[in-house]
């Protein structure tokens, strides 16, 4: 008996008759299905309900709703009923369906019968929910033998960024077979209906050569999914079929109906011409001087890129011997050097379309050049995204926007003075001490040989002569030379020399980092909040800053190096986009910023703020934390993404924002965490004059309206709605007299006016105040970050008595957490009432120490670890140490390990679990909703959600 698939046996893979099944549910039938199920938005239900009373319903064609993120509701009715899905006759139900593309838009031209997109968009509470209706149209009228025998689905699509990939599922129905047609036409016919189905998914997805795409088809009748394996452009309907076949027996049968079949196709890193906005670049190449960039009009950026970074390391390159002129001229793109030699990698390569280079075809170019080529990407915060087979010569290529160039100096580029290029890793202390972990002469520090590599979870051999654990048992008996020599203090958990006599007198001491004593027995030291000078005030003694001296004192932090600014952005695309940035300096002097033809506000305004020329600069703005300091982050992102930067966090408001890294210093701060109250308020609190009265509208910011001259702008245009009840009233009155005296509007002027006397208003405002502070307190306080840290800087210069707070160490006490606590309840719930634990009649110690829980009639032992205390090897690196008490997981895991190992061989049972598996396990809901019987300080981390605690572990 031949093997079947529905339609499809082995030898003949015949198609058969079956039931037709329709597209996708029917607008009513979307609507009792709760299609919507992510939305509870009463516009969407009612606009439901319109539809399904409308025309299109009556003609009972098909209309399917999935999530998105485009416009108005009203434009689904509109296109409802102009769309020609209501005019199509009953007999399209049976003709070749397929889905339309739902990730690039078509050409018009191309899909005037194809499905069209109506967008449905709604508001409810503060969140903004958008949800988008799609119709899927039947295609026209086509031949009997593409039409009338299957029909294809689109049953999920998904596109996934973090990998640039695309998973898209589909499945096929088979129709009653016309009984004229012969066995070898039918088999041609599914074939045909599989090629259709990869040339659609090509078509959505841009494929292009060097893609990959995978396709998985799962049946209840495999035993498991069959996989077509990564292919590139080779995949074909025939392949298909005969994968399906070749899993199957002779007595098996599977219907074609049931099977699904899932693409997954990966759009491959490339590189090709040089994007407009590679601005970014001259910040490398000008202050850095380590990018070399590649200017080509073909695709080949990358085998360019490549010979360019060959070119720093030897002059050989493809047999020709260049000379320093012709290396030069390399460099530099001249003579068509560049050229010919990369039209010769392609030769060698056979590759002669003229196409962009994948991580695949560098590979091949490793291999013909004998180099090692490692790419840094920038869109990956410029980590090393692609490192091929270990080679002396190593070539490092800048990867941006599908574009590459070369980087000649990896210290220059990571800003560090070395740079180890085994390990990636830059740094600047002593060339000679950098311990690399790739290296070949890296030495284990328990035996002094090669590096062992070990499974962390592999319990280790303690010594008990240096407190160190060892890695195996040869590892032990190496490890006698270097445990003669030294040992790991169980005081201080330091690593000392056995000739180091003084240590046992300095063990526990050191120096205060409160009180600055130093030599001291820090178990033993009672230390006081300390009384401290204000920043940024005048000096007492002679300064600069007192116009008492021409020089400056090193200690003194008074300042003017201040910068207020502000934004103002469009904001009719739904994301805001800066069009203008105005900044004024101590002095009053004005900076203005806007978006032209070459670089937009932003850009402008933080490559100036950024620069060298204003190191040690706090810039102000007013409400920063939650809008204005976003665009500078976006911008170091995007521009910068090599300098690290410090943020203060409250929630999701960026407190501060600093720049140390070459010297900059550069901090921006809101000026709201110091005077609570509206810019527009400034004036009345600080008795200031406005430069320019009236009101702004925002939302009359957009493109088309950077000319306009005229009327005044609708009253829509200002947001009045959501102004007080005092605040519309006085709008609407000035509105009407400005009206009514025929003021004419001009934007361009209107937006720089309005914004200059924000930022006029904010400079003034924060001085006022920062001249009452000195004079009451002598305190600057923008050197701080909130109001509350100022008066705290206050108090500690004026009103702290000695000796009076007392800085309380940290007091060893009986540790047991509450999670404990709930799994031994679990237990004594479930039946194990014996069990005794700190709550319940005390922890008893068990040969030398304590243990969480105890069941003296069974003689059972219960352990809770804690995953921060005790090195889980799920949770943690091996290779980190513990913040709080210094030892390294590795050490602390393998403490645990070998406390439970003795407790098994004393005769005891042992049943522990980690505080990860406690999250996940089936009890901890249940237990968690009983009342603390712990008080504990709070905890991050019990914050998130049981979902996501699951994720995280």
């Amino acid at each position: 008996m031949q093997p079947h698939v529905h339609g499809i046996n082995k030898q003949t893979a015949v198609p058969t008759a079956a039931p037709a099944a329709p597209l996708v549910p029917t607008i009513p039938e979307a609507i009792n299905g709760n299609m919507f199920e992510d939305s509870d938005d009463e516009l969407c239900v009612q606009l439901l309900n319109e539809v399904e009373n409308s025309e299109l319903c009556k003609n009972d064609n098909n209309i399917m709703f999935e999530d998105s993120d485009d416009e108005l509701c009203v434009q689904l009715l509109e296109e409802v009923e102009n769309s020609e899905l209501c005019k199509t006759n009953a007999k399209q139900q049976d003709m070749l369906e397929i889905a339309p593309n739902i990730f690039v838009e078509n050409n018009p031209a191309e899909t005037s019968n194809k499905s069209k997109r109506v967008h449905v968009g709604t508001t409810v509470g503060t969140k903004e929910k958008r949800k988008k209706a799609k119709l899927i149209e039947p295609a026209t009228e086509t031949s009997l033998l593409e039409s009338n025998l299957f029909s294809i689905y689109n049953k999920k699509n998904r596109f996934i960024k973090k990998y640039n990939a695309y998973m898209i599922d589909y499945s096929i129905t088979l129709k009653p077979v016309p009984g004229n047609l012969d066995i070898v036409s039918l088999n041609a016919l599914l074939e045909d209906g599989l090629e259709n189905m990869i040339t659609n998914i090509k078509t959505i997805t841009n494929f292009t050569d060097g893609d990959i795409v995978n396709m998985h088809a799962d049946n209840p009748k495999f035993f498991s999914p069959i996989s077509t394996g990564n292919m590139t452009s080779n995949i074909s309907g025939q392949k298909i079929l005969n994968k399906i076949c070749s899993i199957l027996t002779s007595d098996q049968s599977v219907n074609i109906n049931e099977t699904v079949f899932s693409f997954q196709v990966i759009i491959m890193p490339k590189g090709g011409k040089p994007k407009p906005s590679w601005e970014y670049l001259n910040l490398f190449t000008k202050n850095k001087r380590c990018v070399t960039e590649i200017n080509n009009q073909d695709e080949l950026c990358c085998p360019r890129a490549i010979l360019v970074g060959l070119s720093y390391k030897t002059a050989d390159i493809l047999g020709h011997k260049l000379t320093d002129s012709q290396i030069k001229d390399l460099r530099n793109g001249r003579n068509n050097i560049q050229t010919r030699l990369t039209k010769q990698i392609c030769q060698k390569l056979k590759i002669f379309d003229n196409r962009p280079f994948t991580y695949r075809d560098i590979e091949n170019v490793e291999k013909l050049l004998n180099i090692q080529v490692k790419v840094v990407n920038v869109d990956n915060f410029c980590e090393i995204d692609y490192s091929g087979n270990e080679n002396r010569i190593k070539i490092y290529l800048l990867k941006k926007n599908d574009h590459f160039h070369t980087i000649y100096s990896m210290p220059s580029f990571k800003e560090r003075v070395y740079y180890c290029e085994l390990c990636d890793t830059g740094y600047n202390n002593n060339k000679n001490k950098h311990v690399c972990k790739k290296g070949p002469g890296l030495k284990c520090k328990l035996c002094n040989e090669k590096y062992h590599i070990h499974d962390f979870r592999k319990e280790k051999i303690f010594c008990q002569e240096c407190n160190r654990y060892c890695v195996d048992v040869e590892c032990l008996r190496k490890h006698r030379n270097v445990c003669d020599k030294e040992y790991k203090c169980s005081g201080c958990n330091l690593i000392v020399q056995r000739n180091d006599h003084t240590h046992n007198s300095v063990c526990g001491y050191g120096k205060c980092h409160n009180c600055k004593q130093e030599n001291i027995k820090l178990c033993l030291h009672e230390c006081f909040m300390q009384r401290k000078i204000g920043k940024g005030g005048y000096c007492v003694e002679a300064c600069v800053c007192n116009n008492k001296s021409s020089e400056k004192r090193k200690d003194c932090t008074f300042t003017t190096n201040y910068i207020f600014f502000d934004y103002e952005a469009q904001q009719n695309t739904g994301t805001h986009i800066p069009n203008l940035v105005i900044a004024h300096n101590f002095e009053g002097t004005k900076y203005v910023f806007s978006t032209d033809d070459v670089a937009t506000a932003n850009d402008k305004f933080c490559k100036w703020a950024l620069s060298k020329d204003m190191k040690g600069t706090t810039y102000i703005a007013h409400n920063s934390k939650s809008y204005d300091t976003y665009f500078i982050i976006q911008y170091i992102l995007k521009y910068m993404p090599t300098v690290k930067y410090e943020i203060i966090r409250n929630g999701t408001k960026v407190m501060m924002l600093e720049i140390k890294e070459g010297g900059l210093n550069i901090k921006f701060i809101d000026s709201l965490n110091f005077i609570q109250s509206k810019l527009s308020d400034f004036p009345k609190t600080f008795g200031l004059t406005e430069a320019k009265k009236g009101y702004f509208p925002h939302f009359f910011n957009t493109p088309e309206n950077q000319c306009y001259i005229g009327p005044l702008p609708n009253k829509s245009y200002y947001g009045y709605n959501t102004m007080t009840t005092k605040q519309r009233t006085a709008f609407i009155n000035w509105h009407d007299e400005m009206t009514n005296n025929n003021y004419t509007f001009n934007f361009k002027k209107e937006l720089e006016e309005y914004c200059n006397s924000d930022v006029d208003i904010l400079r003034r405002g924060c001085l006022e105040l920062r001249k009452q502070f000195l004079d009451v307190c002598n305190i600057d306080p923008f050197k701080y970050i909130t109001i509350a840290s100022v008066c705290m800087a206050i108090y500690r210069q004026s009103d702290l008595s000695n000796s009076t707070i007392a800085v309380v160490q940290n007091v060893k006490k009986e540790k047991f957490s509450d999670e404990s606590i709930k799994w031994l309840k679990s237990k004594i719930l479930n039946g194990n009432k014996n069990i005794k634990h700190a709550l319940n009649g005390g922890e008893a110690v068990i040969c030398g120490a304590k243990v969480d829980g105890y069941d003296v009639s069974e003689k059972k032992v219960y352990q809770y670890h804690g995953c921060f205390w005790h090195g889980c090897p799920d949770c943690f690196n091996p290779n980190d140490t513990n913040p709080v008490n210094k030892h390294s997981m590795t050490d602390l895991y393998n403490n645990t390990i070998r406390r439970t190992t003795q407790l098994k061989e004393n005769g005891y049972q042992v049943e522990e679990l980690w505080s990860c598996k406690w999250r996940k396990h089936a009890d901890y809901k249940q237990m968690m909703q009983y009342p603390d019987d712990v008080i504990e300080p709070l905890n991050p981390e019990m914050h998130f959600s049981e979902e996501e605690l699951t994720l995280q572990n």
